[in-house]
């Protein structure tokens, strides 16, 4: 059986989606397209540190959770648009 949990690395997802942060606060929006990008990359740069190795699960893991910390950052930043909106948003 296929579980994606086998391929996600919590402190890889982590370290990315902070350093995403970080790099979208320096860059803006103009270069949002780039992100996904540069997580996927950043995910297996890390997961290749952490694991001191470079095998496909350490390229695939580091690649998943690289992009799954692009898809944490749109759930993250969700309750944060909502308390910058007006009121009448809210609703």
């Amino acid at each position: 059986d296929f579980m994606i949990t086998e391929y996600v690395v919590m402190i890889t997802a982590i370290t990315v989606c902070a350093i995403c942060f970080i790099i979208k606060q320096i860059i803006g929006d103009k270069y949002d397209k780039y992100l996904p990008l540069i997580a996927g990359v950043l995910g297996v740069l890390f997961n290749w540190w952490v694991f001191k190795e470079m095998t496909p699960t350490v390229f695939t893991q580091g690649l998943v959770s690289g992009l799954g910390a692009t898809g944490m950052w749109e759930v993250i930043k969700i309750p944060i648009k909502k308390k910058e909106a007006p009121d009448d948003y809210n609703d």
